[in-house]
């Protein structure tokens, strides 16, 4: 081998490993644009979802108070209550419909929490129909503790306790 041949061996290994750095930086790049792609669409999910959840909790409230307010027969309650239950329901189902927008990108743990959620909401309308302050309220306070554990399912997720941390660490 003359010293030409060995130069270019050693120019073809230098080409190759170029190339080949190139292409694992290309495929990370990649990944990494298509990771914050998809961290990007979850957080989007995660603030409709959990919005939502609330404003059906606090509109749910509404019949909460409807409840310990009633002074009437269970008839009239019954009247009451096939007026505004279509509505309440609703809430229930409007929230579902927004699950289901967002399912391709939900993880299954936080899927499964959210979807308890929609059924302690149809669970929670279901109750009042009996007219009782005390049933209402323990289904109403369930229905809290769902919502809070949505919150700290999504968080956990978006593992937003860490970035935080990691943030607070560079803005210093």
């Amino acid at each position: 081998m003359t010293a030409s041949d060995i130069s270019a061996l050693f120019a073809i290994l230098i080409s190759v490993l170029a190339l080949l750095f190139t292409f694992l930086n290309f495929k990370r790049e990649r990944n990494k644009i298509n990771q914050d792609l998809i961290f990007q669409e979850k957080i989007s999910a995660y603030k409709d979802l959990i919005s939502q959840a609330n404003q059906t909790y606090e509109s749910l409230y509404s019949l909460v108070n409807e409840v310990q307010e009633f002074e009437g027969t269970p008839e009239e309650w019954l009247s009451i209550f096939d007026e505004v239950r279509t509505e309440y329901f609703n809430l229930g189902y409007d929230f579902q419909k927004l699950l289901f927008k967002h399912l391709p990108i939900l993880p299954n743990e936080i899927y499964k929490e959210m979807d308890k959620f929609c059924t302690k909401i149809i669970e929670f309308v279901t109750v009042t129909i009996d007219c009782n302050s005390e049933t209402t309220m323990k289904s109403y306070n369930n229905l809290e503790k769902k919502l809070h554990k949505i919150i700290d399912c999504t968080r956990a997720d978006l593992n937003v306790d860490k970035l935080n941390i990691v943030l607070s660490k560079r803005l210093q």
